[in-house]
């Protein structure tokens, strides 16, 4: 299986991710930037996918009270703490995010104590 990825390695904010990719995993990096940031990275990342592309997200999500799961919560203050943007988002700030860059086609499974996966679809 491992074949049949690529890897590539380098500032996320400056590599070429190539064309026509099928699938991008962003795996605990959402939570490192700011909205801003984020809506730069999912643009590029836009791009590389091919039509029906799919963007997964992996990373720990708050819910709409933005107090559960506790693990997600105390994540996002130890973020507010020691990094100058990074913070925990809930999954409606995340997926309201995605469309505003083209993505489409939600689907999410919860992995347990805060972490989930977001799939997003080129649209």
């Amino acid at each position: 299986v491992i074949k049949r990825f690529d890897f590539v390695a380098g500032d996320l904010f400056k590599v070429e991710f190539g064309y026509e990719v099928d699938t991008v995993l962003y795996s605990n990096i959402l939570h490192i930037y700011n909205e801003s940031q984020n809506s730069k990275m999912f643009k590029r990342i836009y791009k590389s996918l091919k039509l029906g592309g799919r963007l997964i997200l992996v990373d720990l999500f708050l819910k709409n009270n933005r107090a559960e799961p506790f693990d997600a919560a105390m994540f996002s203050l130890t973020m507010l703490l020691f990094t100058a943007t990074g913070r925990t988002y809930t999954f409606k700030e995340t997926e309201a995010l995605l469309k505003k860059n083209g993505f489409g086609k939600f689907s999410r499974c919860e992995l347990g104590k805060g972490s989930s996966v977001i799939e997003a679809v080129k649209i």
